[in-house]
């Protein structure tokens, strides 16, 4: 028994058929598939003692867990459990005498007689299945017994199965075991699925403090903040509370409920008709609102778009709700670099888990353009708490004309190269995990280019088109991190720079863009394609309505939305470049959505879409 209770590994469930007929089988095929017998094996004890717990065989004890018994041998238990060795090794116990022992006989720990039955097996084979299904009560179990590495391992697992069936026992599981990750995991998981939460049990049963702190969090994740002032009235009525109703309201942001919401509450709901200091809150805060709403909207969307444009002051998150609704949030750039940002093109950005990453560009110091100066330095902006902080610098002094990707905690960079005689530039890499170690150097691309456009699909990085040769490019090359080499995929329908760039459904989409048009000189394009890695092909999609250049550009809700962008006619008023066209795959056409955006014409943009935000 080297190796008792240290080692938990997933074992499957014993088969319907006679145990003690399937250990044998085993014993049997390794006594014959071996020419030399190592008999005092641990593997063996744990067979053989197993065997003779199965067939009664030399067991002294018998462990009683609700109404069910489990035969075992005292010396087994004791060897590794230290709650057994006390029990039985000690005279002063009456247990150690008994032939019998109940084990929570009363039931006050709540010790499940399958997860008792579970652990006594994994103490003669060395073998635990930990699931969804058993882990809590395995861990109440193993701190009974004293199992420290089971119990260990079940912590450990709960926060990946929080879900509305575990997540109370596991908050209670925290609680006792002071594990405040495991709390906050399990608010987390309450914020993000509120509007299934408040139609629970367990949500009449918060305390005004608890469902306070809820309210307040501002990345309160709801369908719209309807739910928000429903479940404040339901909570209310249903615990007779009607006095907490003024203060739990300051927690509601009335400006992102719709007019007919609250007038239909005022009118139908009997206990506010007959309550005139809420009747009189609610039409009060009807009165304050900024821009009374037609339809209501959540405070909280997992899905957003950072667009930036060029030379401005000011950038858009743009977030999209429901079906089919884009709300746009005008935002401004930092003082820790506005001087700057006013004047600064060809800079990049990326996604990069709930951050933007934004660097590089030239900025230009006096209005005259004469004096310039290039920016290197990197910037990070929190998408959820909006903040900025200093970000990694560039590797290089080339700072426009690259491409730059996150993916897996880790930047890549691959610099300007257009132009470059002799040996290609290499990849560089900064992994955000440990950023003392600066960048790092890998494989070279096997073409010089500039300005290309990057891109994560698959755990692959897509480097697509650009400059080359002082002409535009189709060519597209994927890296493979864990490989490390850059290798040529198939090329685009059409070469273009400065196309916009995303990424849905195991496909890359790529939309307009600089290049050749057949009829016309070279310029903005109206082409659109997308690239399928399982084929190694690329497939057109319908012109645009207007030709266009950096857009910003999502997928949603099976439609690929396009932003602005730089137009042949930037002198429009209001051009072409503040529509939104967005191509519907389920009709296979384009439409000009009716919203345009707001702020200035012929905007340049970089852009990162995030399709799933976490709340922190």
């Amino acid at each position: 028994m080297a190796n008792r209770a240290t080692t938990i590994v997933k074992c499957g469930e014993v088969p319907d058929y006679d145990r003690q007929t399937q250990i044998s089988e085993i014993i049997d095929e390794n006594i014959n598939g071996s020419e030399d017998i190592e008999v005092l094996t641990d593997a063996r004890f744990r067979q053989n003692f197993d065997l003779m717990r199965y067939s009664g065989e030399m067991c002294d004890v018998e462990i009683v867990v609700e109404e069910s018994k489990f035969k075992a041998h005292k010396l087994i238990l004791s060897g590794c459990s230290p709650y057994f060795r006390c029990m039985f090794g000690q005279s002063k116990f009456k247990e150690s005498e008994m032939e019998s022992v109940s084990i929570d006989p009363e039931g006050k720990s709540g010790i499940k007689a399958k997860a008792v039955g579970y652990l006594i097996d994994y103490m003669y084979t060395g073998c635990l299945d930990l699931s969804e299904s058993n882990v809590v009560d395995l861990i109440w179990a193993a701190d009974l017994i004293q199992l420290t590495e089971v119990k260990q391992q079940g912590l450990n697992k709960l926060e990946e199965i929080i879900n509305f069936s575990t997540y109370l026992d596991i908050c209670a599981v925290g609680t006792v075991f002071c594990r405040p990750g495991l709390i906050q995991a399990v608010d987390r998981f309450i914020r993000t699925n509120f509007d299934e939460f408040v139609t629970t049990a367990a949500f009449y049963e918060l305390t005004l403090s608890d469902f306070s702190n809820y309210l307040k969090h501002r990345n309160l994740k709801t369908e719209t903040e309807e739910t928000v002032l429903s479940a404040v009235v339901r909570w209310c009525r249903h615990n007779k509370l009607w006095n907490d109703f003024s203060g739990l309201s300051e927690h509601i942001q009335f400006d992102l409920i719709s007019v007919k919401f609250i007038c239909t509450l005022l009118r139908e709901d009997t206990d506010i008709k007959a309550n005139d200091s809420i009747r009189d809150l609610l039409l009060q805060k009807m009165q304050i609102m900024n821009f009374p709403l037609a339809t209501s909207k959540p405070r909280f969307s997992p899905h957003k778009l950072i667009a930036m444009p060029y030379r401005s002051k000011i950038f858009f998150v743009i977030s999209f709700e429901g079906t089919g609704s884009i709300d746009f949030v005008v935002k401004d750039f930092p003082e820790i670099f506005t001087e700057q940002i006013n004047s600064m093109n060809n800079y990049s950005i990326c996604s990069c888990g709930n951050y933007v990453y934004l660097t590089g560009g030239t900025n230009y110091a006096s209005e005259d353009r004469i004096e310039s100066f290039l920016s290197g330095q990197g910037f990070l902006y929190n998408v959820i708490e909006d903040t900025w902080n200093i970000g990694p610098s560039l590797p290089s002094s080339a700072t426009y004309g690259f491409g730059i990707v996150a993916f897996d905690q880790k930047l890549y960079f691959v610099p300007n190269d257009e132009g470059t005689r002799g040996q290609l530039c290499k990849t560089e890499i900064f992994d955000l995990d440990n950023p003392d170690a600066g960048w790092r150097v890998t494989a070279q691309m096997n073409y010089h280019r500039s300005q290309v456009q990057l891109a994560v699909d698959r755990d692959l990085i897509y480097a697509i088109g650009g400059m080359e040769n002082g002409g535009y490019t189709s060519t597209v090359e994927v890296y493979d991190p864990v490989q490390q080499v850059w290798s040529e995929v198939d090329s685009m329908s059409q070469a273009r720079c400065n196309p916009g760039v995303t990424v849905a459904n195991g496909k890359i989409f790529v939309i307009g863009g600089l290049g050749d048009n057949l009829l016309a000189p070279p310029g903005a394009l109206k082409t659109a394609e997308f690239y399928d890695p399982n084929s190694d092909t690329w497939t057109l999609l319908p012109d645009m309505y207007f030709a266009r250049h950096s857009p910003a550009v999502a997928f949603k809700n099976n439609k690929l939305y396009v932003f602005g962008g730089g137009s042949p006619a930037p002198l429009l008023r209001p051009g072409p470049e503040r529509t939104i066209e967005v191509f519907d795959f389920d009709k296979h056409e384009w439409f000009v959505y009716q919203q345009k955006i707001p702020g200035r014409a012929n905007a340049i943009y970089v852009s990162a879409f995030f399709d799933d935000l976490e709340i922190e």
